[in-house]
């Protein structure tokens, strides 16, 4: 890529400086940062300047908009996409609103370029509000990663704004500071090409040509430290770079290796292309068709070079292509490194799914088991720990808690055989989503692969992640909470993220939500109402459980009451088969302990349930773990 350097600027001022004077301030958009859009009315309509402080396509240039009506084709298209505002600003940004406060109906006045420099001023009439005129300046400095954009006052050099605020800890060698006095980037010390003499050219040429010779330090030879012409011109003089150094060395005809020469004839040479290059006033703008350089001069242009009737739309052209390319290049590898991330999280799951399912013949032979516990009650005795069945083909031995019953030891198999299958049933609803996914992200994959353009690479990110992935998931048919319940709706619906309780309806009718975290504890009181009834195991940690009380304030049927409490009872840690107190009390008299304690409350007005976890699981029970 080539950098836009002074001759570029100097060929874009010479077309836009007789369409920009006297020219009064419309609007001032500030589309990024550090780029800046300024509309000018005109008889002949609107004209529009951009000016860029980009740390790599920083440039000045005219741009032509098409309204949002007139996008007759791709091309169209693309400038009315690129010069609107890109970026979303939490606020308006101070150095814009600074801009359009001071700026509007100015009269631009002056447009300058330091000779020789990369930096320009734009010099506008203010009038304020008590009518008092005076000259403000916008000065663009296009200098790589030094760019800026700079308002000052040009009576007393006080800076307005700038684009990018320089503090003494960022540069010890020029600060950039709203109220601090403005002074111009520091000279190099090499003299410009664009203000050179051919005095100083000529002792260039003859220190150059001691050093090639090889005269020794008494004769003034500086040895060169340059192998090629372009690497003297670039070591030698400023306000030149690369393309253009080597467009000099190819217009002179010289070999790109420094080997001896007449100094006379060269300095001859050199001096008529510099000349021509100070004094130019007729430009020829060209770029390469693959974009990767482009001329002002045309004195080094191929049959493969694409021409251009004015300097301002050739870079425009260029750097918006570019721009373009770049912007194409780092979404699509950010879209690939996304879709790479969540097949990877994706593949993982996948693999923990695979290790919680069980197989048929292990989940049969839990069933099995407790079939056979039952069926020889008479054997097993208090304490036992296993119990051998004598079958007609073969013995089986099974292992039993000697703390339990028979029946107990029966339920506990039972309980296990039920687990089982629910987890064999999530993993398998599980299975299917990741599978789904993956299918879908293989057709992402192709669709970022094929992509031609950016349009297509927004509309795959849009697809792969939506704006507003709530709305998208409400349209996909997902069922929304009663709006009449805000409360029941933070218990049910998808805002709940990670907190999403366990809803289940009683016997009677009667809805019941359980935490089963400290997080979905916590976040339990948070949904219920004052009259809720609350219930959890006493002294041991587990579920919080919430029974749901209608606006009359009844108080709950006593089987609905029994079922909450079973559920308190089998999601805490108590031991299977034992007999465990449950509290309840109304929520007003549950307070949470701490905000650094989540789901540890205290409570107060309590009464208390005895439930057998030993005894059949009720209907409500089955239906949870299944």
């Amino acid at each position: 890529m080539q950098p836009f350097d002074a001759l570029s600027l100097k060929a874009v001022l010479q077309e836009a400086k007789p369409l920009l004077l006297n020219k009064r301030v419309d609007k001032i958009s500030q589309l990024g940062r550090d780029e800046i859009l300024i509309g000018l009315r005109a008889k002949s309509g609107n004209i529009n300047i951009f000016l860029s402080a980009h740390s790599t396509y920083a440039r000045i240039c005219l741009v032509q908009i098409p309204s949002s009506g007139d996008k007759a084709n791709s091309n169209d298209k693309n400038i009315f996409e690129r010069y609107q505002i890109k970026e979303k600003f939490k606020s308006q940004p101070k150095f814009g609103v600074i801009l359009r406060k001071l700026l509007y109906a100015a009269t631009l006045v002056g447009v300058e370029q330091l000779p020789g420099e990369r930096v320009i001023d734009f010099v506008f009439s203010c009038v304020d509000e008590v009518g008092t005129t005076s000259l403000k300046v916008l000065s663009a400095e296009l200098m790589g990663r030094h760019s800026n954009l700079i308002f000052w006052d040009k009576e007393t050099r006080l800076i307005l704004a700038a684009s990018h605020v320089v503090t003494k800890e960022m540069s010890r060698r020029r600060e950039i500071l709203p109220k601090g006095i403005y002074e111009r980037p520091p000279a190099p010390d090499k003299p410009n090409i664009f203000l050179v003499d051919k005095t100083i050219l000529k002792e260039k040429i003859k220190a150059l040509a001691a050093g090639v010779d090889g005269h020794d330090a008494s004769d003034n030879a500086t040895p060169p430290h340059s192998v090629t012409y372009e690497q003297w011109f670039l070591s030698t003089f400023s306000g030149l770079g690369k393309t253009l150094a080597e467009e000099l060395v190819q217009s002179l005809k010289l070999s790109s290796r420094i080997e001896k020469f007449d100094p006379e004839e060269l300095t001859e040479s050199i001096w008529e292309k510099i000349s021509d290059l100070q004094n130019i006033s007729k430009f020829s703008p060209h770029m390469c068709k693959n974009y990767t350089t482009y001329t002002s001069l045309g004195w080094s242009k191929h049959d493969d070079w694409v021409e251009f009737s004015a300097c301002n739309d050739m870079i425009e052209h260029y750097y918006r292509v570019l721009e373009s390319k770049e912007q194409f290049s780092q979404l699509k590898e950010r879209l690939f490194s996304e879709v790479r991330g969540e097949r990877q999280k994706l593949e993982v799951r996948r693999a923990q799914a695979g290790e919680h399912a069980v197989n048929e013949e292990e989940l049969s032979g839990l069933k099995t088991t407790g079939d056979l516990i039952l069926a020889h009650l008479s054997s097993v005795k208090p304490g036992q720990e296993e119990i051998l069945i004598d079958e007609t083909d073969s013995k089986t031995k099974i292992k039993l808690n000697p703390l339990l019953s028979g029946v107990q030891n029966a339920q506990h198999y039972y309980r296990l055989y039920a687990k089982a299958r629910a987890r064999i049933s999530s993993a398998s609803t599980v299975l299917d989503e990741i599978n789904s996914r993956l299918s879908f992200l293989d057709k992402i994959d192709s669709a970022l692969k094929e992509a031609p353009g950016l349009s297509e690479l927004y509309a795959v990110k849009e697809t792969l992640m939506p704006k507003n992935p709530a709305a998208q998931q409400a349209r996909s048919g997902d069922r929304k909470a009663s709006p009449h319940n805000k409360k029941e709706q933070g218990a049910n619906n998808k805002n709940s993220g990670k907190r999403r309780l366990l809803s289940l309806a009683s016997q009677d009718g009667w809805k019941i939500y359980a935490g089963r975290n400290r997080h979905e504890n916590s976040h339990l009181l948070s949904i219920a109402n004052q009259y809720d009834i609350w219930l959890h195991v006493l002294g041991q940690s587990g579920a919080h459980v919430l029974i749901r009380v209608p606006s009359t304030k009844q108080d709950p049927p006593k089987t609905t009451l029994l079922e909450a409490a079973q559920i308190a009872a089998r999601l805490s840690r108590v031991p299977a088969g034992a007999k465990v107190t449950v509290v309840y009390t109304q929520c007003r008299y549950v307070k949470s302990l701490d905000k650094n304690k989540i789901g540890q409350v205290r409570y107060e007005n309590e009464r208390t349930l005895l439930v057998d976890t030993a005894v059949a699981m009720p209907d409500l029970i089955k239906r949870l773990y299944s």
